[in-house]
């Protein structure tokens, strides 16, 4: 099933169409950043990540709009933070040094 979302969504991102969504048309994206909100708005509560443990095996699912709305807040965080030891948005070099997670992934799709 999410094989299939995937497809869809990458067949819509090179056609240049546009997802329709809990808040209506909503124009496929241009950008990384944008790419969490468009997939939100077309797939809702579809699930979009599922976390596996060594330990615990299945160990959650995130669904493409809890994972936009994490996005959205990472975006806000760092965008604070970085605005606080004068990072400018445009031009400046970034590195993360994360490790394999929803929100390592949330994280690198916000930074400006």
């Amino acid at each position: 099933a999410i094989q299939a979302l995937l497809r869809e969504a990458l067949a819509g991102f090179a056609g240049g169409d546009a997802a329709v969504g809990r808040g209506g048309l909503m124009a496929t994206p241009t950008t990384l950043a944008d790419l969490a909100g468009w997939a939100a708005s077309r797939y809702g509560d579809a699930p979009f990540l599922q976390t596996w443990s060594a330990h615990r095996g299945l160990d959650a699912t995130l669904s493409f709009h809890a994972f936009n709305e994490l996005e959205c807040r990472f975006r806000a965080a760092l965008a604070a933070l970085l605005a606080s030891h004068g990072v400018r948005p445009k031009g400046a070099r970034l590195a993360l040094l994360c490790h394999a997670c929803a929100d390592s992934l949330a994280l690198t799709l916000s930074a400006p």
